[in-house]
C-alpha cells in the first residue's frame, strides 16, 4: 500500500494541530496529521475517532481504512477490524499487505480455515509477503503443525533475512523442539536486527538466551549423571520419557482458555450446559454421565453465567467457550448444584486479570508490563511493580464481573467474598421484585421461588431476561403455590407480544403427585422444592411460551426425556414446543431458531450444524453417557448413521481425539437411542 502519511514538523505540535481543527473540523490533511499522531503515539482510541472522521471525508481511501483497521486490532476489536479491511480490500484487492491484515484479524477470532486462505491469496500475489509468511506461521504453530510453521519462518527470512520476528519466531519454534544450539544462534542475531532503541524486546531476548543456555548446561550435565542422585534421575526420566512435554502441552490448553481473548459467536444466544439436578454429581460414579452445569447467555457480546453448578467450567470449556466471554453471574439460590463452580469462576479470573498485568510471567508480550516497557522504552525489570499495578486498574482490558445473588449465597460464601474497591468482582445482592438493567438492551426482572435451600427458604428466586423481542423465562428451582401462580400471571401481561422461551425446573417425579386425580387432596399434590410434572402444566398453562425447555432432570430419568417431552407436547397440542435441555442446546435469539445437526459424515464423523425451527427438531440419545443430540427433522437425515457417528466421536474424545469445535455444540426429536 502506498503510504499517505503526512509527516507532521517538530515544530507543529498536536495542540496546534487540534486548534486548527477547531477552525476547519473537516480539513483533511490536518485530521491525517492527528490521527497519524494518535497512531504514532499508540493513542489507539483517539486515533479511531479521528481515522473515523477520515473515512466520512475520504471514503474511497485504503490507506485510511487499513490505519483505521490497524488501530481497532490494537485495542482487540477485530470484529470492526475484519470489517473494516474488507471495505479497504474493495478499493484494492491485490493489495497482498491488506489481504494479511484481514487474515490476521480473522486468525485472532479463531476463524482460522479463513486466516490460512486468505494468507495464502496474500502469498500468491507476493510470494515474498514477509508479513504473511510470519503469521501464517504462527497459525500452524497454534495448530500444531510444527513442520509448517516451521517451513513459513524459513521462507519469510529467505525472503528478508532481516526480518526479525520471523528468525525470533523460528528460535522459540526449535527451542521448543530442543534444538537450542541451532535455537541459541539465531536467537543472538535478532539482537541486533530490532531497533537499538526497543529495550522492551531485547530484554526478552536475553532472557530467553539465558534459559537457553540453561538448558545446555542441563544436557551436559546428564551426560555425567550421578546414578546416586535419585532427584536427578527423576527430572533426567520425566524429560525422557515425554511426561514433562505432555504436561506442558496441557498447561498451554488451560492457558488458551483463560487467556484475554476476542471470540467470534452469534451475537445474542442462550445455551444450555447443565444435565442433571442436585445431588448425582456429587456421588456420580460415571464421568461421562453424570454432569451438571448451568446456563449461559450471550447478549451483545457480553457473557453471562446463571447458576454455574458442578461441571460448569468443564461444560462452558468442552463446548468451546472461552473464559474471556464471562462478563456477568447470576445465581438463584445457594444450592450447591447452583453455586459449586462459583469458586472456579473466581479463581480462574484472578489468573486472567494476572495474565495481563504481566508480573509473573516476565516472558509474556501484550501485558500492562510490557506496555509500559514498550511505550517508555527500558527493561521490563526496571518497571516498578506498583507502576503496572496502577495501570491495570486504569486499564480498560481489566477483567470485573458482576455478581447478581441471592441473601442466602451471600452468606453462604460471606468468607469468601471481600468488599475492597480494588476486586475483580462486584457484588449485587437481589430479591423478588428487582428490575435491573444489566445492559442497555437487558433487563432483569426477579421473580419468586418457593425452594429451601438450606440457608433459607424464602430468598431463592427465578430470572426473567427481557432482550429485544425475546424474554428467556428461567425458573430456577422453585415449587408451586398460588402466590408463584400470580406472580408469573402478573409478569406474563407485561411480555405480550414477545417471545417466549421457558426454562422450567422439572426435578422428578414423586408418589404424592398422584394426589392430583383425587379431587378431595389435590391441593397436597404439588412437589415441594421443584416444579415437577404438575407446577410444569399449571406455568405452562400461565404463560403459554412458544417453547418450553424441560430441564433440571433428576438422573433416573436419563431414559425417559424425550419420552416425556413428546408427553407434554401432545397435552398440550401444539400451544407450546416442548424440547428435553441437555448440554450443548442453543437457542439463536435473533432467528428464535436452535442449533442443530443438518448433515452427517459417516466416513470422517463429520457433523454440519444449521439453524432449526422447534418444530423442525428431532433429539437422539447416544446412550453411551444419556447425552441427548438435536438434529433437524427436514433434512431427513438416516438415524443409523447419525447414531453410528455419534458414538464414534464419543469414542474418540474419551481418548483426546480433537474434532472441529462444531462438535462442542450438541443439538432435538424423536426418542431414537442407542
Amino acid at each position: 500500500m502506498s503510504s499517505t502519511t503526512i509527516s507532521t514538523s517538530k515544530e507543529e505540535g498536536i495542540e496546534i494541530l487540534l486548534e486548527h481543527l477547531k477552525k476547519d473540523p473537516e480539513n483533511v490533511e490536518v485530521l491525517l496529521k492527528v490521527a497519524n499522531h494518535y497512531y504514532d503515539s499508540e493513542e489507539s482510541e483517539a486515533a479511531i475517532e479521528t481515522y473515523k472522521k477520515l473515512v466520512v471525508l475520504m471514503p474511497d481511501d485504503a490507506e485510511i481504512l487499513s490505519q483505521l483497521g490497524l488501530c481497532y486490532g490494537y485495542v482487540g476489536d477485530f470484529f470492526n477490524a475484519i470489517e473494516v479491511f474488507e471495505k479497504a480490500l474493495k478499493i484494492e484487492p491485490e493489495d497482498s499487505l491488506l489481504l494479511s491484515f484481514l487474515a490476521d484479524s480473522y486468525s485472532y477470532v479463531d476463524e482460522y480455515n479463513k486466516a490460512i486462505f486468505l494468507f495464502n491469496k496474500a502469498l500468491e500475489i507476493n510470494p515474498e509477503e514477509t508479513y504473511a509468511l510470519d503469521s501464517l506461521g504462527i497459525i500452524y504453530e497454534e495448530l500444531g503443525q510444527d513442520i509448517e510453521a516451521e517451513r513459513c519462518y524459513r521462507k519469510a527470512i529467505e525472503a528478508d533475512p532481516t526480518y526479525a520476528y520471523a528468525v525470533k519466531h523460528l528460535s522459540s519454534l526449535l527451542a521448543d523442539r530442543g534444538e537450542y544450539v541451532v535455537a541459541k544462534e539465531l536467537l543472538t542475531k535478532t539482537i541486533d536486527l530490532f531497533d537499538s532503541d526497543d529495550d522492551y524486546r531485547r530484554s526478552l531476548i536475553q532472557k530467553e538466551l539465558k534459559d537457553i543456555d540453561e538448558k545446555l548446561e542441563a544436557i551436559e550435565a546428564t551426560k555425567n549423571e550421578d546414578t546416586g542422585d535419585k532427584a536427578f534421575q527423576l527430572i533426567t526420566l520425566t524429560k525422557s520419557r515425554g511426561i514433562e512435554s505432555k504436561v506442558f502441552d496441557g498447561q498451554r490448553s488451560f492457558m488458551k482458555f483463560i487467556e484475554e481473548k476476542t471470540v467470534a459467536s452469534e451475537t445474542n444466544y442462550f445455551t444450555i450446559l447443565r444435565r442433571w439436578n442436585s445431588y448425582t454429581p456429587i456421588i456420580a460414579d460415571n464421568h461421562y454421565i453424570s454432569k451438571g452445569g448451568g446456563y449461559f447467555l450471550k447478549a451483545n457480546g457480553k457473557g453471562i453465567v446463571i447458576d454455574p453448578g458442578f461441571n460448569f467450567i468443564d461444560n462452558f470449556k468442552g463446548s468451546g467457550h472461552h473464559f474471556s466471554e464471562i462478563n456477568s453471574i447470576l445465581i438463584t439460590h445457594s444450592h450447591n448444584d447452583h453455586t459449586a463452580d462459583l469458586e472456579s469462576i473466581l479463581t480462574l479470573l484472578h489468573k486472567y486479570n494476572e495474565l495481563i498485568i504481566g508480573l509473573d510471567d516476565r516472558y509474556r508480550e501484550n501485558t500492562i508490563l510490557s506496555e509500559l516497557s514498550k511505550k517508555r522504552k527500558v527493561n521490563v525489570d526496571d518497571i516498578p511493580e506498583e507502576d503496572v499495578e496502577h495501570a491495570f486498574l486504569a486499564s480498560k482490558r481489566r477483567k470485573v464481573v458482576d455478581i447478581y445473588l441471592t441473601k442466602s449465597t451471600l452468606l453462604k460464601y460471606s468468607g469468601m467474598f471481600d468488599l475492597f474497591s480494588g476486586n475483580d468482582y462486584r457484588l449485587h445482592v437481589v430479591e423478588a421484585g428487582d428490575v435491573r438493567e444489566l445492559q442497555p438492551s437487558l433487563k432483569m426482572t426477579v421473580m419468586p421461588a418457593k425452594h429451601n435451600d438450606i440457608i433459607s427458604d424464602r430468598d431463592s428466586v427465578g430470572f426473567i431476561l427481557d432482550i429485544d423481542n425475546t424474554a428467556i423465562i428461567y425458573t430456577g428451582d422453585t415449587g408451586w403455590s398460588d402466590s408463584i401462580a400470580k406472580a408469573y400471571s402478573a409478569m406474563n401481561r407485561k411480555l405480550r407480544g414477545k417471545y417466549k422461551l421457558l426454562v422450567a425446573h422439572l426435578g422428578g417425579f414423586k408418589r404424592y403427585e398422584e394426589n392430583y386425580l383425587l379431587p378431595s387432596i389435590r391441593g397436597r399434590s404439588y412437589y415441594k422444592n421443584h416444579l415437577g410434572r404438575i407446577g410444569l402444566v399449571k406455568i405452562n398453562e400461565i404463560l403459554k411460551p412458544d417453547v418450553c425447555l424441560l430441564s433440571e432432570f433428576g438422573e433416573e430419568l436419563k431414559e425417559y426425556r424425550c419420552e416425556l417431552a413428546n408427553i407434554f407436547n401432545e397435552v398440550f397440542n401444539g400451544v407450546t414446543t416442548f424440547i428435553p435441555a441437555d448440554i450443548g442446546l442453543t437457542f439463536n435469539l435473533l432467528e428464535n431458531k436452535f442449533k442443530t445437526i443438518h448433515e452427517i459424515s459417516v466416513e470422517n464423523a463429520h457433523i454440519e450444524f444449521g439453524l432449526s425451527t422447534p418444530s423442525q427438531i428431532g433429539t437422539q440419545m447416544c446412550r453411551k453417557d444419556y447425552s441427548l443430540h438435536y438434529h433437524d427433522r427436514s433434512n431427513n437425515i438416516n438415524i443409523g448413521d447419525l447414531v453410528h457417528v455419534l458414538g464414534e466421536r464419543f469414542d474418540s474424545s474419551r481418548v483426546g481425539t480433537r474434532y472441529q469445535k462444531e462438535t462442542e455444540i450438541c443439538p432435538f426429536g424423536e426418542a431414537n437411542s442407542y
